[in-house]
């Protein structure tokens, strides 16, 4: 049913969706305005100063072929640059280990998220012997703790690089370092390329589908092996 509404969803959005709100046909001019206004202000080089992260003053991937300002004005105040990047410079985005942090850490989360939307009911049967109509109860606990913290982390983060002047890169590992201990779970920023957010977040997610195809067998496989839950956690 997930597949059928995704791809349906995907064809809908290919034909209508549009990178640029001027190529909008539903787009009133007010709104349109508004949102240039905002974008500029956004990804201008004074805002990303607010995001210092460590030896750096704050870790950004740039097309120096493109001015990002160009891409959020109008048509009538833009330089003689391109409307829009024409391709997306791969060879750039992968030079940077930041976004190979990202992958590295989007692929071992969703690892964990796969053993336990498919083992967790299993092991709370066969270890704790919890009654069948129980189970639903138990496996929707660690969703909700993910729910719960989903909500507030982000704004935790703000207020730690905004208020607390902490830099972007302390804050980055920190959230990752508790959600690797199982404190938490880290809700992933893209604020290293706000241009090509949308491609990494992409690449992030392919990573985190990768364990969806292997990880939930390799899981079989090592409680055939070793019949121990504690292996598995």
């Amino acid at each position: 049913v997930f597949a059928i509404i995704g791809s349906i969803w995907s064809v809908i959005w290919h034909f209508y969706g549009k990178s640029d709100p001027r190529d909008y046909p539903g787009i009133s001019k007010e709104e349109l305005v508004w949102i240039l206004k905002n974008k500029s202000s956004v990804c201008s080089e004074d805002n990303l100063g607010n995001y210092p992260s460590g030896s750096r003053k704050y870790i950004t991937i740039i097309d120096h072929d493109l001015n990002e300002n160009d891409m959020l004005l109008s048509k009538n105040q833009i330089s003689s640059g391109p409307h829009y990047a024409q391709k997306i410079p791969w060879k750039l985005i992968f030079s940077h280990r930041e976004v190979w942090a990202i992958l590295l850490c989007q692929f071992f989360s969703s690892f964990s998220f796969f053993i336990m939307l498919s083992w967790l009911p299993m092991f709370y049967y066969e270890y704790f012997h919890v009654e069948i109509h129980l189970i639903g109860f138990y496996t929707a606990l660690p969703y909700l703790s993910y729910v719960v913290m989903g909500s507030i982390a982000g704004y935790i983060c703000d207020y730690s690089i905004h208020q607390l002047k902490i830099h972007v890169i302390i804050v980055r590992r920190s959230a990752n370092i508790i959600a690797s201990l199982g404190i938490s779970m880290i809700l992933l920023s893209l604020d290293i390329a706000p241009k090509y957010a949308g491609v990494i977040c992409g690449l992030s997610t392919t990573c985190g589908m990768i364990p969806a195809f292997f990880g939930v067998a390799l899981t079989g496989w090592i409680l055939e092996v070793t019949n121990d839950w504690n292996v598995i956690w």
